[in-house]
């Protein structure tokens, strides 16, 4: 009997210090590759750069860079000035760029006051989580006009969608949105494996879970005026891949109108001129967020009036 037991603490010893290795080579992997970015934000250790959203699940507000509420912080332009007009935007890393506060300063120019942008986006944000940041933080923004911009990985390019229109901690899988325990989320190993577990699923029902969280994120800002942008994937060969998860955000959005950057931006000559680089297609480069928020600045200045 006591051969058995003996036998038994040390499999069970050696499967414990397997799963602690496995969890140290995840996280090594994670820093190496930026791979769960995101949900990686939780075991963040700087003082003050990290705390969970009650309804994000596993997104940071408070991070380095963001005040107390997530909004990103400019240390030229505070926040808060009573007499200003406010802009709120909601998006992904695609919002965090410096169109947005292009944008602001576009607005003053053209008679509307001092305009502040109260920016919440965060990289990886898909709709689900854009309602939740709507849910949180209109209250504190109190903002006169909306932003809300979408681009190509906001329905399956940014497959993990942890908050759905319950605001329950979830994630694709299989097509599906499965709840799953939220200590998971902190585990590595989990993290590393959500891309793989995610992308089996099919298009069609990750549009209808998003399709339901637009609709959310629509009637939670209500009579604010909202200004719903499309960013493009930065491809101009209609086969590419990326236009495959474009369209799916338009459909996820096809309830309400929205301003389609591809059609204004193409008139400006090729999109791929437009890249961060030739490996992203995705984001804008700096030289170009002038020219965004040139496009953009008469529908959001007529939301303000």
């Amino acid at each position: 009997m006591d051969r058995v037991r003996r036998r038994f603490v040390r499999v069970l010893f050696g499967v414990a210090v397997g799963l602690l290795v496995a969890e140290g080579v995840a996280r090594l992997v994670e820093g190496r590759l930026s791979v769960g970015d995101f949900a990686r934000h939780l075991d963040a250790t700087t003082a003050g750069c990290a705390q969970p959203s009650v309804t994000r699940i596993y997104e940071v507000v408070g991070r380095c860079g963001r005040d107390r509420h997530g909004f990103l912080l400019d240390q030229e332009r505070p926040l808060g000035n009573p007499s200003a007009r406010r802009l709120m935007v909601i998006g992904d890393s695609v919002g965090e760029q410096s169109w947005t506060l292009q944008l602001g300063d576009a607005l003053q120019r053209r008679g509307r006051g001092q305009v502040e942008v109260w920016n919440a986006s965060v990289g990886g944000y898909g709709t689900c989580q854009e309602a939740a940041v709507a849910r949180e933080l209109l209250a504190v923004a109190r903002p006169d006009a909306v932003v809300v911009e979408t681009c190509p990985n906001d329905v399956f390019g940014s497959p993990v969608v942890m908050t759905g229109p319950s605001g329950a901690a979830e994630v694709v899988m299989g097509g599906r949105l499965r709840a799953v325990p939220r200590p998971l989320l902190h585990v590595a190993m989990f993290r590393l494996a959500l891309p793989l577990l995610a992308v089996s699923g099919r298009y069609d029902t990750t549009v209808a879970e998003a399709q339901a969280c637009a609709r959310d994120l629509v009637a939670t800002v209500g009579a604010i005026p909202l200004v719903v942008v499309h960013f493009p994937a930065l491809v101009d060969d209609p086969a590419h891949p990326l236009l495959v998860e474009e369209r799916n955000v338009l459909a996820a959005w096809s309830d309400v109108p929205g301003i389609r950057l591809r059609e204004r931006l193409s008139e400006r000559g090729p999109l791929s001129r437009l890249r961060e680089s030739s490996a992203d297609a995705i984001h804008p480069r700096e030289s170009v967020q002038g020219d965004i928020a040139a496009v953009l600045v008469e529908d959001v200045a007529a939301a303000l009036e």
